[in-house]
């Protein structure tokens, strides 16, 4: 159900999107006074209150969600020259939205119009209707989340139990070098229904943290083979692939210390540790390899950070030393993203049989985008990842087939 939410709120008309926005709102606090006033470009106006503050909202399927932001902005100024009272303007609509360019939106409205401006966007419509207004999902978009949620318990169920064994290092984690460790996990929505594949030699073999390239000799472990980059008692990093399709992915590399600072390698030129990056390439090795055995639909995914309170994020050092302030820093123990759906994308094994044909590496960084934005938001970094441009593109570290 939350893969068809997805696709629904993707997908929506302008005349879909009118109508969810009344009941959205009033679930977001919100009074609202409807205008029954539509546009060609699948705009509405509704009159709008939270607090003390009053206004229109809009809504939109635009793409150029800029432009529309700015038009809507330009009537609603109209209106207040003729003498209604404005300090909110609401953007309602179904694209997605960076952070650093909800905040700059932010900025421009209020400089040009004293005026707060509030933006729900893709994650916004689908993060509420999941959680507070799963009836308005049903009755527009004809979704029914109720009956999703026990699917995500037995998913959140299956984490823990992972989660658990990674923390305490039992069974083959056992081996797992000490200190914190960053967690990827793909989880196919099928997976409470079984094994996808009757026997663990018949798994692709699991990549190498932080590669493309498939382990020539993995290990097997119950139900699943797993891949460690040391072949010695103690490792800094693994891979696991279950018969059911679970991939797991853990390392301890990007964490280090220095003189009692604890920091996390991310992008830096010159390491060959690099969190993020790292984390994009493993995920696409993962999808390829569930691609491998039947998962061709929706995967979720999700990061978790374990051992992290004080450590911090080793970018701008130097813009924070000369302003003589402290490093943003993680301030708990433990951070798990949300869950978000992944498609399986293409890609295939090269002829030796271990090297994949990466077709499109910056879909992987598009799909992980709010992941990575999530934890970097949590490290302190209210904008998220600095290696994600205005229009969500990747600006960081390249990969290569020879990583």
């Amino acid at each position: 159900m939350a893969d068809d939410l997805e696709y629904e709120v993707d997908n929506m008309s302008g005349s879909q999107l009118e109508k969810l926005l009344p009941g959205f709102l009033r679930a977001r606090g919100y009074e609202v006074r409807e205008t029954n006033r539509t546009g060609k470009d699948g705009g509405v106006d509704a009159y709008v209150s939270l607090g003390d503050a009053s206004g229109i909202a809009h809504a939109s399927v635009r793409q150029d969600w800029r432009r529309k932001l700015r038009d809507d902005a330009s009537k609603v100024k109209d209106l207040e020259d003729d003498g209604k009272e404005i300090t909110l303007l609401v953007y309602f609509t179904n694209q997605s939205i960076t952070e650093p360019n909800i905040q700059e939106m932010n900025e421009e409205i209020m400089d040009e119009y004293d005026w707060r401006l509030e933006i729900f966007h893709k994650p916004s419509i689908i993060g509420t209707l999941e959680s507070d207004a799963p009836g308005l999902a049903y009755r527009y978009l004809d979704v029914d989340l109720n009956r999703d949620q026990d699917h995500l318990d037995e998913i959140q169920e299956i984490l823990s139990t992972r989660i658990d064994t990674i923390q305490s290092r039992d069974d083959f984690t056992g081996g797992l070098q000490p200190g914190p460790v960053a967690v990827l996990h793909l989880v196919p929505s099928g997976i409470a229904s079984g094994s996808s594949v009757e026997r663990v030699e018949d798994l692709p073999n699991p990549p190498i943290w932080g590669h493309l390239t498939g382990a020539h000799s993995p290990y097997m472990n119950g139900d699943a083979k797993y891949c460690t980059n040391a072949r010695s008692e103690t490792f800094p990093s693994y891979t696991y692939l279950r018969t059911d399709g679970l991939f797991e992915a853990v390392t301890t590399t990007p964490f280090g210390k220095n003189e009692g600072d604890k920091f996390i390698f991310n992008n830096n030129q010159g390491r060959r540790v690099w969190l993020d990056r790292d984390l994009a390439l493993t995920a696409k090795a993962g999808l390829n390899r569930l691609q491998k055995i039947g998962f061709n639909g929706n995967i979720h995914a999700v990061i978790t950070l374990i051992g992290i309170d004080g450590f911090r994020m080793t970018v701008e050092s130097r813009t924070y030393e000369l302003a003589g302030i402290d490093y943003p820093r993680f301030k708990s123990e433990k951070y798990q993203t949300r869950m978000v759906d992944t498609p399986v994308s293409a890609g295939d094994y090269d002829h030796d049989g271990h090297r994949i044909v990466v077709e499109s590496h910056d879909m992987i960084y598009d799909c992980l985008e709010p992941l990575i934005t999530q934890y970097w938001q949590q490290a302190g970094h209210k904008d998220g990842c600095p290696y994600f441009d205005d229009d969500r593109d990747w600006i960081g570290p390249e990969y290569s087939e020879g990583t």
